[in-house]
């Protein structure tokens, strides 16, 4: 009789991290080129918007308030309004498409797992217990949506942050 695999017996992971199982898990994003293309361009809005303040109160500072021109000061007010606005939106809108593609990423990567379970032989469900497979299913799935709705995400926004404020800081120097 073959040994079973028992509830508190793990199989060991021998690697951590595997390039082709990442190359595997990110094949899932590239139906969405188009909309990452779209998140980048808000991302890149959002981040130029957001660096526009700093540089509109040093004009309000440094010209404005010595000039008093209360004229300008109510357009620079209103510009600071927009771009805050244009800032909110943008950000809500990347945010929500990204949400909506990471499920929509999960849900193909779950269908994809059912798909392979239905194939494999009877033996392999009885040699594991029935939690282990439900865990594996469910928990470390949800791990990857984690992954691909905040972590991807979060990443990118950085990188692209990064990138406009070197841009920014080498502009004023």
């Amino acid at each position: 009789m073959a040994k079973r695999n028992t509830f508190f017996e793990d199989e060991k992971i021998e690697k951590k991290i595997d390039i082709k199982q990442l190359g595997r898990t990110l094949k899932y994003i590239l139906p969405y080129k188009k909309l990452m293309v779209m998140m980048s361009i808000m991302m890149l809005l959002a981040s130029v918007v957001s660096l526009l303040p700093p540089r509109l109160l040093k004009l309000i500072v440094d010209e404005i308030v010595v000039d008093n021109d209360y004229r300008e000061l109510c357009i620079v007010g209103v510009g600071l309004f927009l771009l805050a606005v244009i800032e909110i939106v943008s950000t809500f809108i990347q945010t929500r498409s990204m949400g909506k593609m990471g499920l929509s990423i999960i849900t193909s990567i779950r269908k994809d797992i059912f798909n392979r379970l239905q194939q494999l032989s009877f033996e392999y469900f009885d040699n594991r217990p029935d939690g282990k497979i439900v865990v594996r299913v469910t928990e470390y799935i949800d791990g990857l949506a984690d992954f691909f709705s905040n972590y991807v995400m979060m990443f990118a926004v950085y990188i692209v942050k990064i990138i406009v404020v070197t841009v920014f800081m080498v502009s004023l120097s």
